[in-house]
């Protein structure tokens, strides 16, 4: 029969329990100390698997219950997540404040070139070049044509005068008279000379080739021819015999007459040059009588 054990609260156990099946206090076991080790918080020992007491517990030294030790109260796990996210989002919040300072020195800053690339890039104050110097434009051919019509206006003012003083002399001055009609002549040479003089004065690159070195021959030829027209007057008018009504043998006569047939062919090659020219801008046209 197995023996029986009484715990100090006088439980009785069988043997060979070591502990109070009542009251968990170590059996007393012949003399044996009990292992310190295995001392829970509340003094008294634990068996191996066994739980600690949760209900009153015997104090061997006072020879009484004693209630069981307090312990701690747990925090929940959930309460020491908050803090872990409350410093990622400040640290969220320094990164991002740092980026945007970074992107906003980094726009104000003036772009330079770099001496790897060389590659010209922008900067906060631009340079401005001069524009490269312009030529004068040159006249065009229809600048041209009108300055030189104003020139012909000229010559055919002087031409009708002319007309009218040669047939004069042809009739010794019977409508205004030799010495008139020498005047006329003369005046038209000035008139014809100074007309030359202009036309070598003027750029007229722009009409076409031929053109001018025409009208140049026409003019001097007239200015000759008026030359003469005036010396012929003047033969008739200093005539012992008196004036002769056309006096075709006249010396003076026929070199005018001369010089007015290479007027007239120098004119009519003129023409043949001009009146393209005049029917293209809207100018006057001449024929080789009107010059």
């Amino acid at each position: 029969m197995p023996s029986e054990l009484r715990c100090p609260a006088g439980h009785l156990n069988d043997a060979p329990a070591v502990f109070c099946t009542t009251c968990g206090v170590p059996l007393p076991t012949g003399g044996d100390e009990v292992d310190v080790t295995r001392l829970n918080p509340g003094g008294f020992p634990v068996a191996p698997g066994a739980t600690a007491p949760t209900g009153p517990v015997y104090s061997p030294g006072s020879g009484s219950f004693a209630p069981p030790p307090v312990q701690p109260p747990r925090q929940p796990a959930g309460r020491k997540v908050w803090p872990i996210v409350v410093i990622a989002v400040l640290a969220l919040l320094v990164v991002g404040l740092g980026t945007a300072v970074a992107l906003t020195s980094s726009k104000k800053q003036p772009v330079v070139a770099t001496a790897s690339t060389g590659a010209a890039r922008t900067s906060t104050t631009t340079s401005t070049t001069a524009p490269p110097p312009t030529t004068a434009p040159t006249n065009t051919e229809q600048q041209e044509a009108t300055v030189l019509q104003g020139l012909l206006q000229q010559s055919t003012g002087d031409r009708s005068q002319v007309v009218a003083a040669v047939s004069d002399i042809g009739q010794c001055g019977s409508n205004q008279g030799l010495s008139e009609d020498e005047q006329i002549m003369n005046q038209a040479q000035t008139s014809r000379q100074n007309l030359v003089n202009q036309l070598g004065t003027l750029t007229l690159s722009a009409l076409p080739a031929g053109l001018i070195t025409d009208l140049t021959n026409a003019w001097n030829a007239s200015a000759s021819a008026d030359g003469y027209y005036a010396g012929w007057a003047a033969d008739e008018s200093s005539n012992i015999n008196g004036c002769t009504s056309d006096d075709t043998g006249d010396s003076n006569y026929q070199a005018a007459s001369s010089s007015d047939v290479q007027a007239t062919n120098a004119k009519e090659a003129f023409a043949a040059l001009w009146n393209p020219v005049a029917t293209q801008f809207n100018l006057t046209q001449y024929q080789a009588s009107q010059l």
